[in-house]
């Protein structure tokens, strides 16, 4: 008597193809996600950098009017145009608020720049702080964008991403308040290890 042909898999090949299929969908995840992780540290990146260099260019046309005044840094006298309307600028706390008009202005419409203001900061006072690097053999003055990181955004590793990238592009942690001088802050700066806010120095002032 002939053998009849087997009309199915057993339990145990499903199981193994189960097992492979969870593997497979498993490793996909976990390639979408360092994928997702590590586009969002370069947007970061791209936006503070892009900011940096539309503010280099607005203090290239403004520095005989950028002056120093009881202890603060500010553009005296200095308007920004923005379509029919003329308004004033005076540190880097209102050329944030102008942040996209200005990265129009001196970059293009840069789709690499996103503005949210929730995110994209600058300190109380003014982005100004006076900070120590190479474990205090440097001292100056300079002004610091930051952007904070949203909990989904740790969760998901963008800080990894972002600190793999930092000897690259100079990214920096603010590792506390060692005084205060005025308007000024003195800082222990470091480069990014993580962290909630990252920050950028957009312009040395002394």
């Amino acid at each position: 008597m002939k053998r009849s042909k087997r009309g199915g898999f057993t339990l145990v090949e499903l199981l193994i193809v189960i097992v492979v299929l969870g593997v497979l969908a498993a490793m996909m995840m976990l390639s979408s996600t360092a994928a997702v992780s590590s586009a969002k540290a370069s947007n970061i990146i791209a936006g503070l950098t892009t900011f940096k260099k539309a503010l280099t260019h607005f203090y290239i046309d403004n520095y005989d009017k950028f002056v120093k005044e009881n202890g603060t840094y500010i553009f005296k006298n200095v308007n920004f145009k923005n379509g029919n309307k003329t308004e004033p600028i005076h540190n880097l706390g209102t050329l944030m608020q102008k942040a996209p008009e200005l990265v129009t202005k001196y970059i293009g419409n840069s789709s690499q720049f996103k503005f949210d203001k929730q995110n994209w900061h600058n300190d109380a006072t003014g982005g100004t702080y006076r900070f120590e690097d190479n474990g205090g053999a440097n001292k100056r003055t300079a002004w610091f964008v930051g952007y904070t990181l949203t909990d989904e955004e740790i969760a998901s590793g963008v800080n990894e991403k972002l600190v793999a990238r930092t000897p690259s592009v100079g990214l920096l942690h603010n590792q506390g308040t060692t005084g205060v001088n005025g308007n000024s802050k003195t800082q222990v700066i470091k480069p990014y290890d993580g962290g909630k806010v990252v920050w950028m120095k957009v312009l040395d002032l002394e």
